[in-house]
């Protein structure tokens, strides 16, 4: 009986220290992957922050950090960041705001970041066509926030307010 009761205390203790070492190493793990695409962001010259109240992530790109290259780079690798997990475990979706000022960036580079799970999209890139507007209405978040220059059309402007009645569009047209 002895031997039984040292195994299950064994047992136990393995699995109780499994318990409470889980969260550490997911969460170092995680917060590792989460710095390592952080600094790439800053390598292109942008900043990103990870939000610990709503747990989204932030995403502020100007300038050369939002051309069609630096996208096509950056896009798989925010694409591979933790979604529907906080750093500890199972949480809420997580979703991106971003902000494009200054940008060259066209439809190549906007179709790459619309493949991310996008809340708000601030945009200040004159290159951008209606496809780009059109590509935007097509995003499952009924919340997109679309300011700033962006030449799109009056009827692309429609299209886009049409199917996402909940969009806040605040543009001054840059063409």
């Amino acid at each position: 009986m002895s031997r039984r009761f040292a195994i299950l205390t064994t047992c136990f203790a393995l699995a109780t220290g499994c318990l409470l070492t889980a969260p550490f190493l997911v969460y170092h793990q995680r917060q590792s992957q989460f710095d390592r695409v952080r600094e790439l962001v800053e390598s292109h010259g942008g900043f990103m922050m990870f939000d610990m109240v709503d747990g989204n992530y932030m995403l502020d790109l100007r300038g050369d950090a939002a051309t069609d290259d630096a996208m096509l780079a950056l896009v798989p690798e925010l694409s591979r960041l933790p979604t529907g997990f906080t750093f500890l475990g199972p949480g809420e979706s997580r979703l991106f705001y971003v902000s494009i000022d200054n940008s060259t960036m066209t439809d190549v580079g906007f179709d790459a970041l619309c493949t991310l799970p996008l809340m708000s999209v601030s945009l200040d890139c004159p290159n951008l066509t209606d496809r780009s507007a059109d590509r935007l209405s097509e995003l499952e978040q009924p919340y997109a926030i679309v300011s700033g220059t962006a030449p799109f059309s009056d009827a692309a402007i429609k299209r886009l307010h049409d199917s996402k009645p909940n969009t806040m569009l605040e543009t001054r047209n840059g063409g």
